[in-house]
């Protein structure tokens, strides 16, 4: 690895989204990091043990090789994450296919973690997939739809966090490397984050590049939200959990709906945008 491309891996991997905790539905100012999801909490026993999601898989467009784009769910508590979902991230990875990807932190990236198993942390128990696996197939806009299930699990207080991809347990994070996560998370969140250089001025797409609202075949979705609570089970996502849609400059989510008829949606939304030149207006 150069030199060039080992400064873009580490300044990706210190780049980290901090949510704000605004109104319902808020508009967050730009910055180096936009996401734009849900962010999810009120489980009955006020915390969680799980989050499962199927999500579309997608190839955003990025400006350069130092920016990502990617589609996440998040187990987390203050400073303590774990995230997995698909990402474009060519400083990581050397390309720019549309790849599996983990990433985890007890500290907000100051000391500890890293993405996929480039540290110690998580443990590969199965060869389903490997963790860096580049998806052959990607979602077309008015064409077929490809999408991925992940979930992240944890059965009990004592056991390790596990990572499943469409049912298959793929591997664990060890309890013992987190300060607040290590039984339970305070929160969730499910949607798609934006990385560019804070000197940058063109930021990448989001998802399917754009945001048609409730036009499922043309913009990036998540559906069958579901968690696991620690006391009471296994439940779908409900209206009442949402503390807040998250949006910034170029990138929306909404259309948030709970289908219980319908075991295909069940609580699904929308989210992505065009990105674009951070001073101008995003049209769609």
């Amino acid at each position: 690895m150069s030199k060039k491309q080992l400064q873009i891996v580490q300044n990706v991997q210190r780049a980290q989204y901090t949510p704000q905790k605004l109104d319902n539905h808020s508009y967050a100012a730009p910055s180096h990091n936009d996401f734009a999801g849900l962010l999810v909490g009120n489980s009955p026993s006020g915390r969680f043990t799980g989050a499962r999601a199927t999500m579309t898989i997608w190839k955003p467009k990025l400006n350069a090789d130092n920016q990502y784009s990617s589609g996440s769910l998040y187990v987390e508590d203050g400073d303590n994450q774990i995230r997995v979902g698909w990402i474009v991230n060519p400083g990581l990875y050397g390309d720019s296919r549309t790849r599996l990807f983990s990433r985890w932190t007890s500290d907000n990236y100051e000391k500890t973690g890293c993405y996929i198993n480039r540290c110690p942390g998580f443990v590969i128990t199965s060869n389903v997939v490997p963790l860096d696996y580049g998806f052959p197939q990607t979602s077309k806009s008015y064409g077929e739809q490809f999408d991925v299930t992940l979930e992240m699990h944890k059965g009990t207080p004592t056991s390790d966090w596990e990572l499943y991809y469409n049912g298959n347990l793929l591997g664990t994070w060890t309890r013992s490397i987190f300060s607040k996560m290590g039984e339970s998370a305070r929160q969730l969140r499910f949607g798609g984050e934006i990385y560019e250089p804070e000197n940058e001025d063109n930021s990448p797409q989001m998802g399917s590049g754009t945001f048609k609202y409730k036009k499922y075949d043309r913009t990036a979705y998540m559906r069958r939200l579901a968690y696991s609570d620690p006391v009471k089970g296994d439940f779908s996502v409900g209206d009442a959990m949402i503390l807040q849609v998250q949006e910034s400059r170029c990138f929306l989510a909404g259309a948030q709906a709970y289908n219980s008829g319908d075991d295909w949606w069940r609580y699904s939304f929308i989210y992505g945008g065009t990105g674009g030149p951070d001073h101008s207006r995003c049209v769609y």
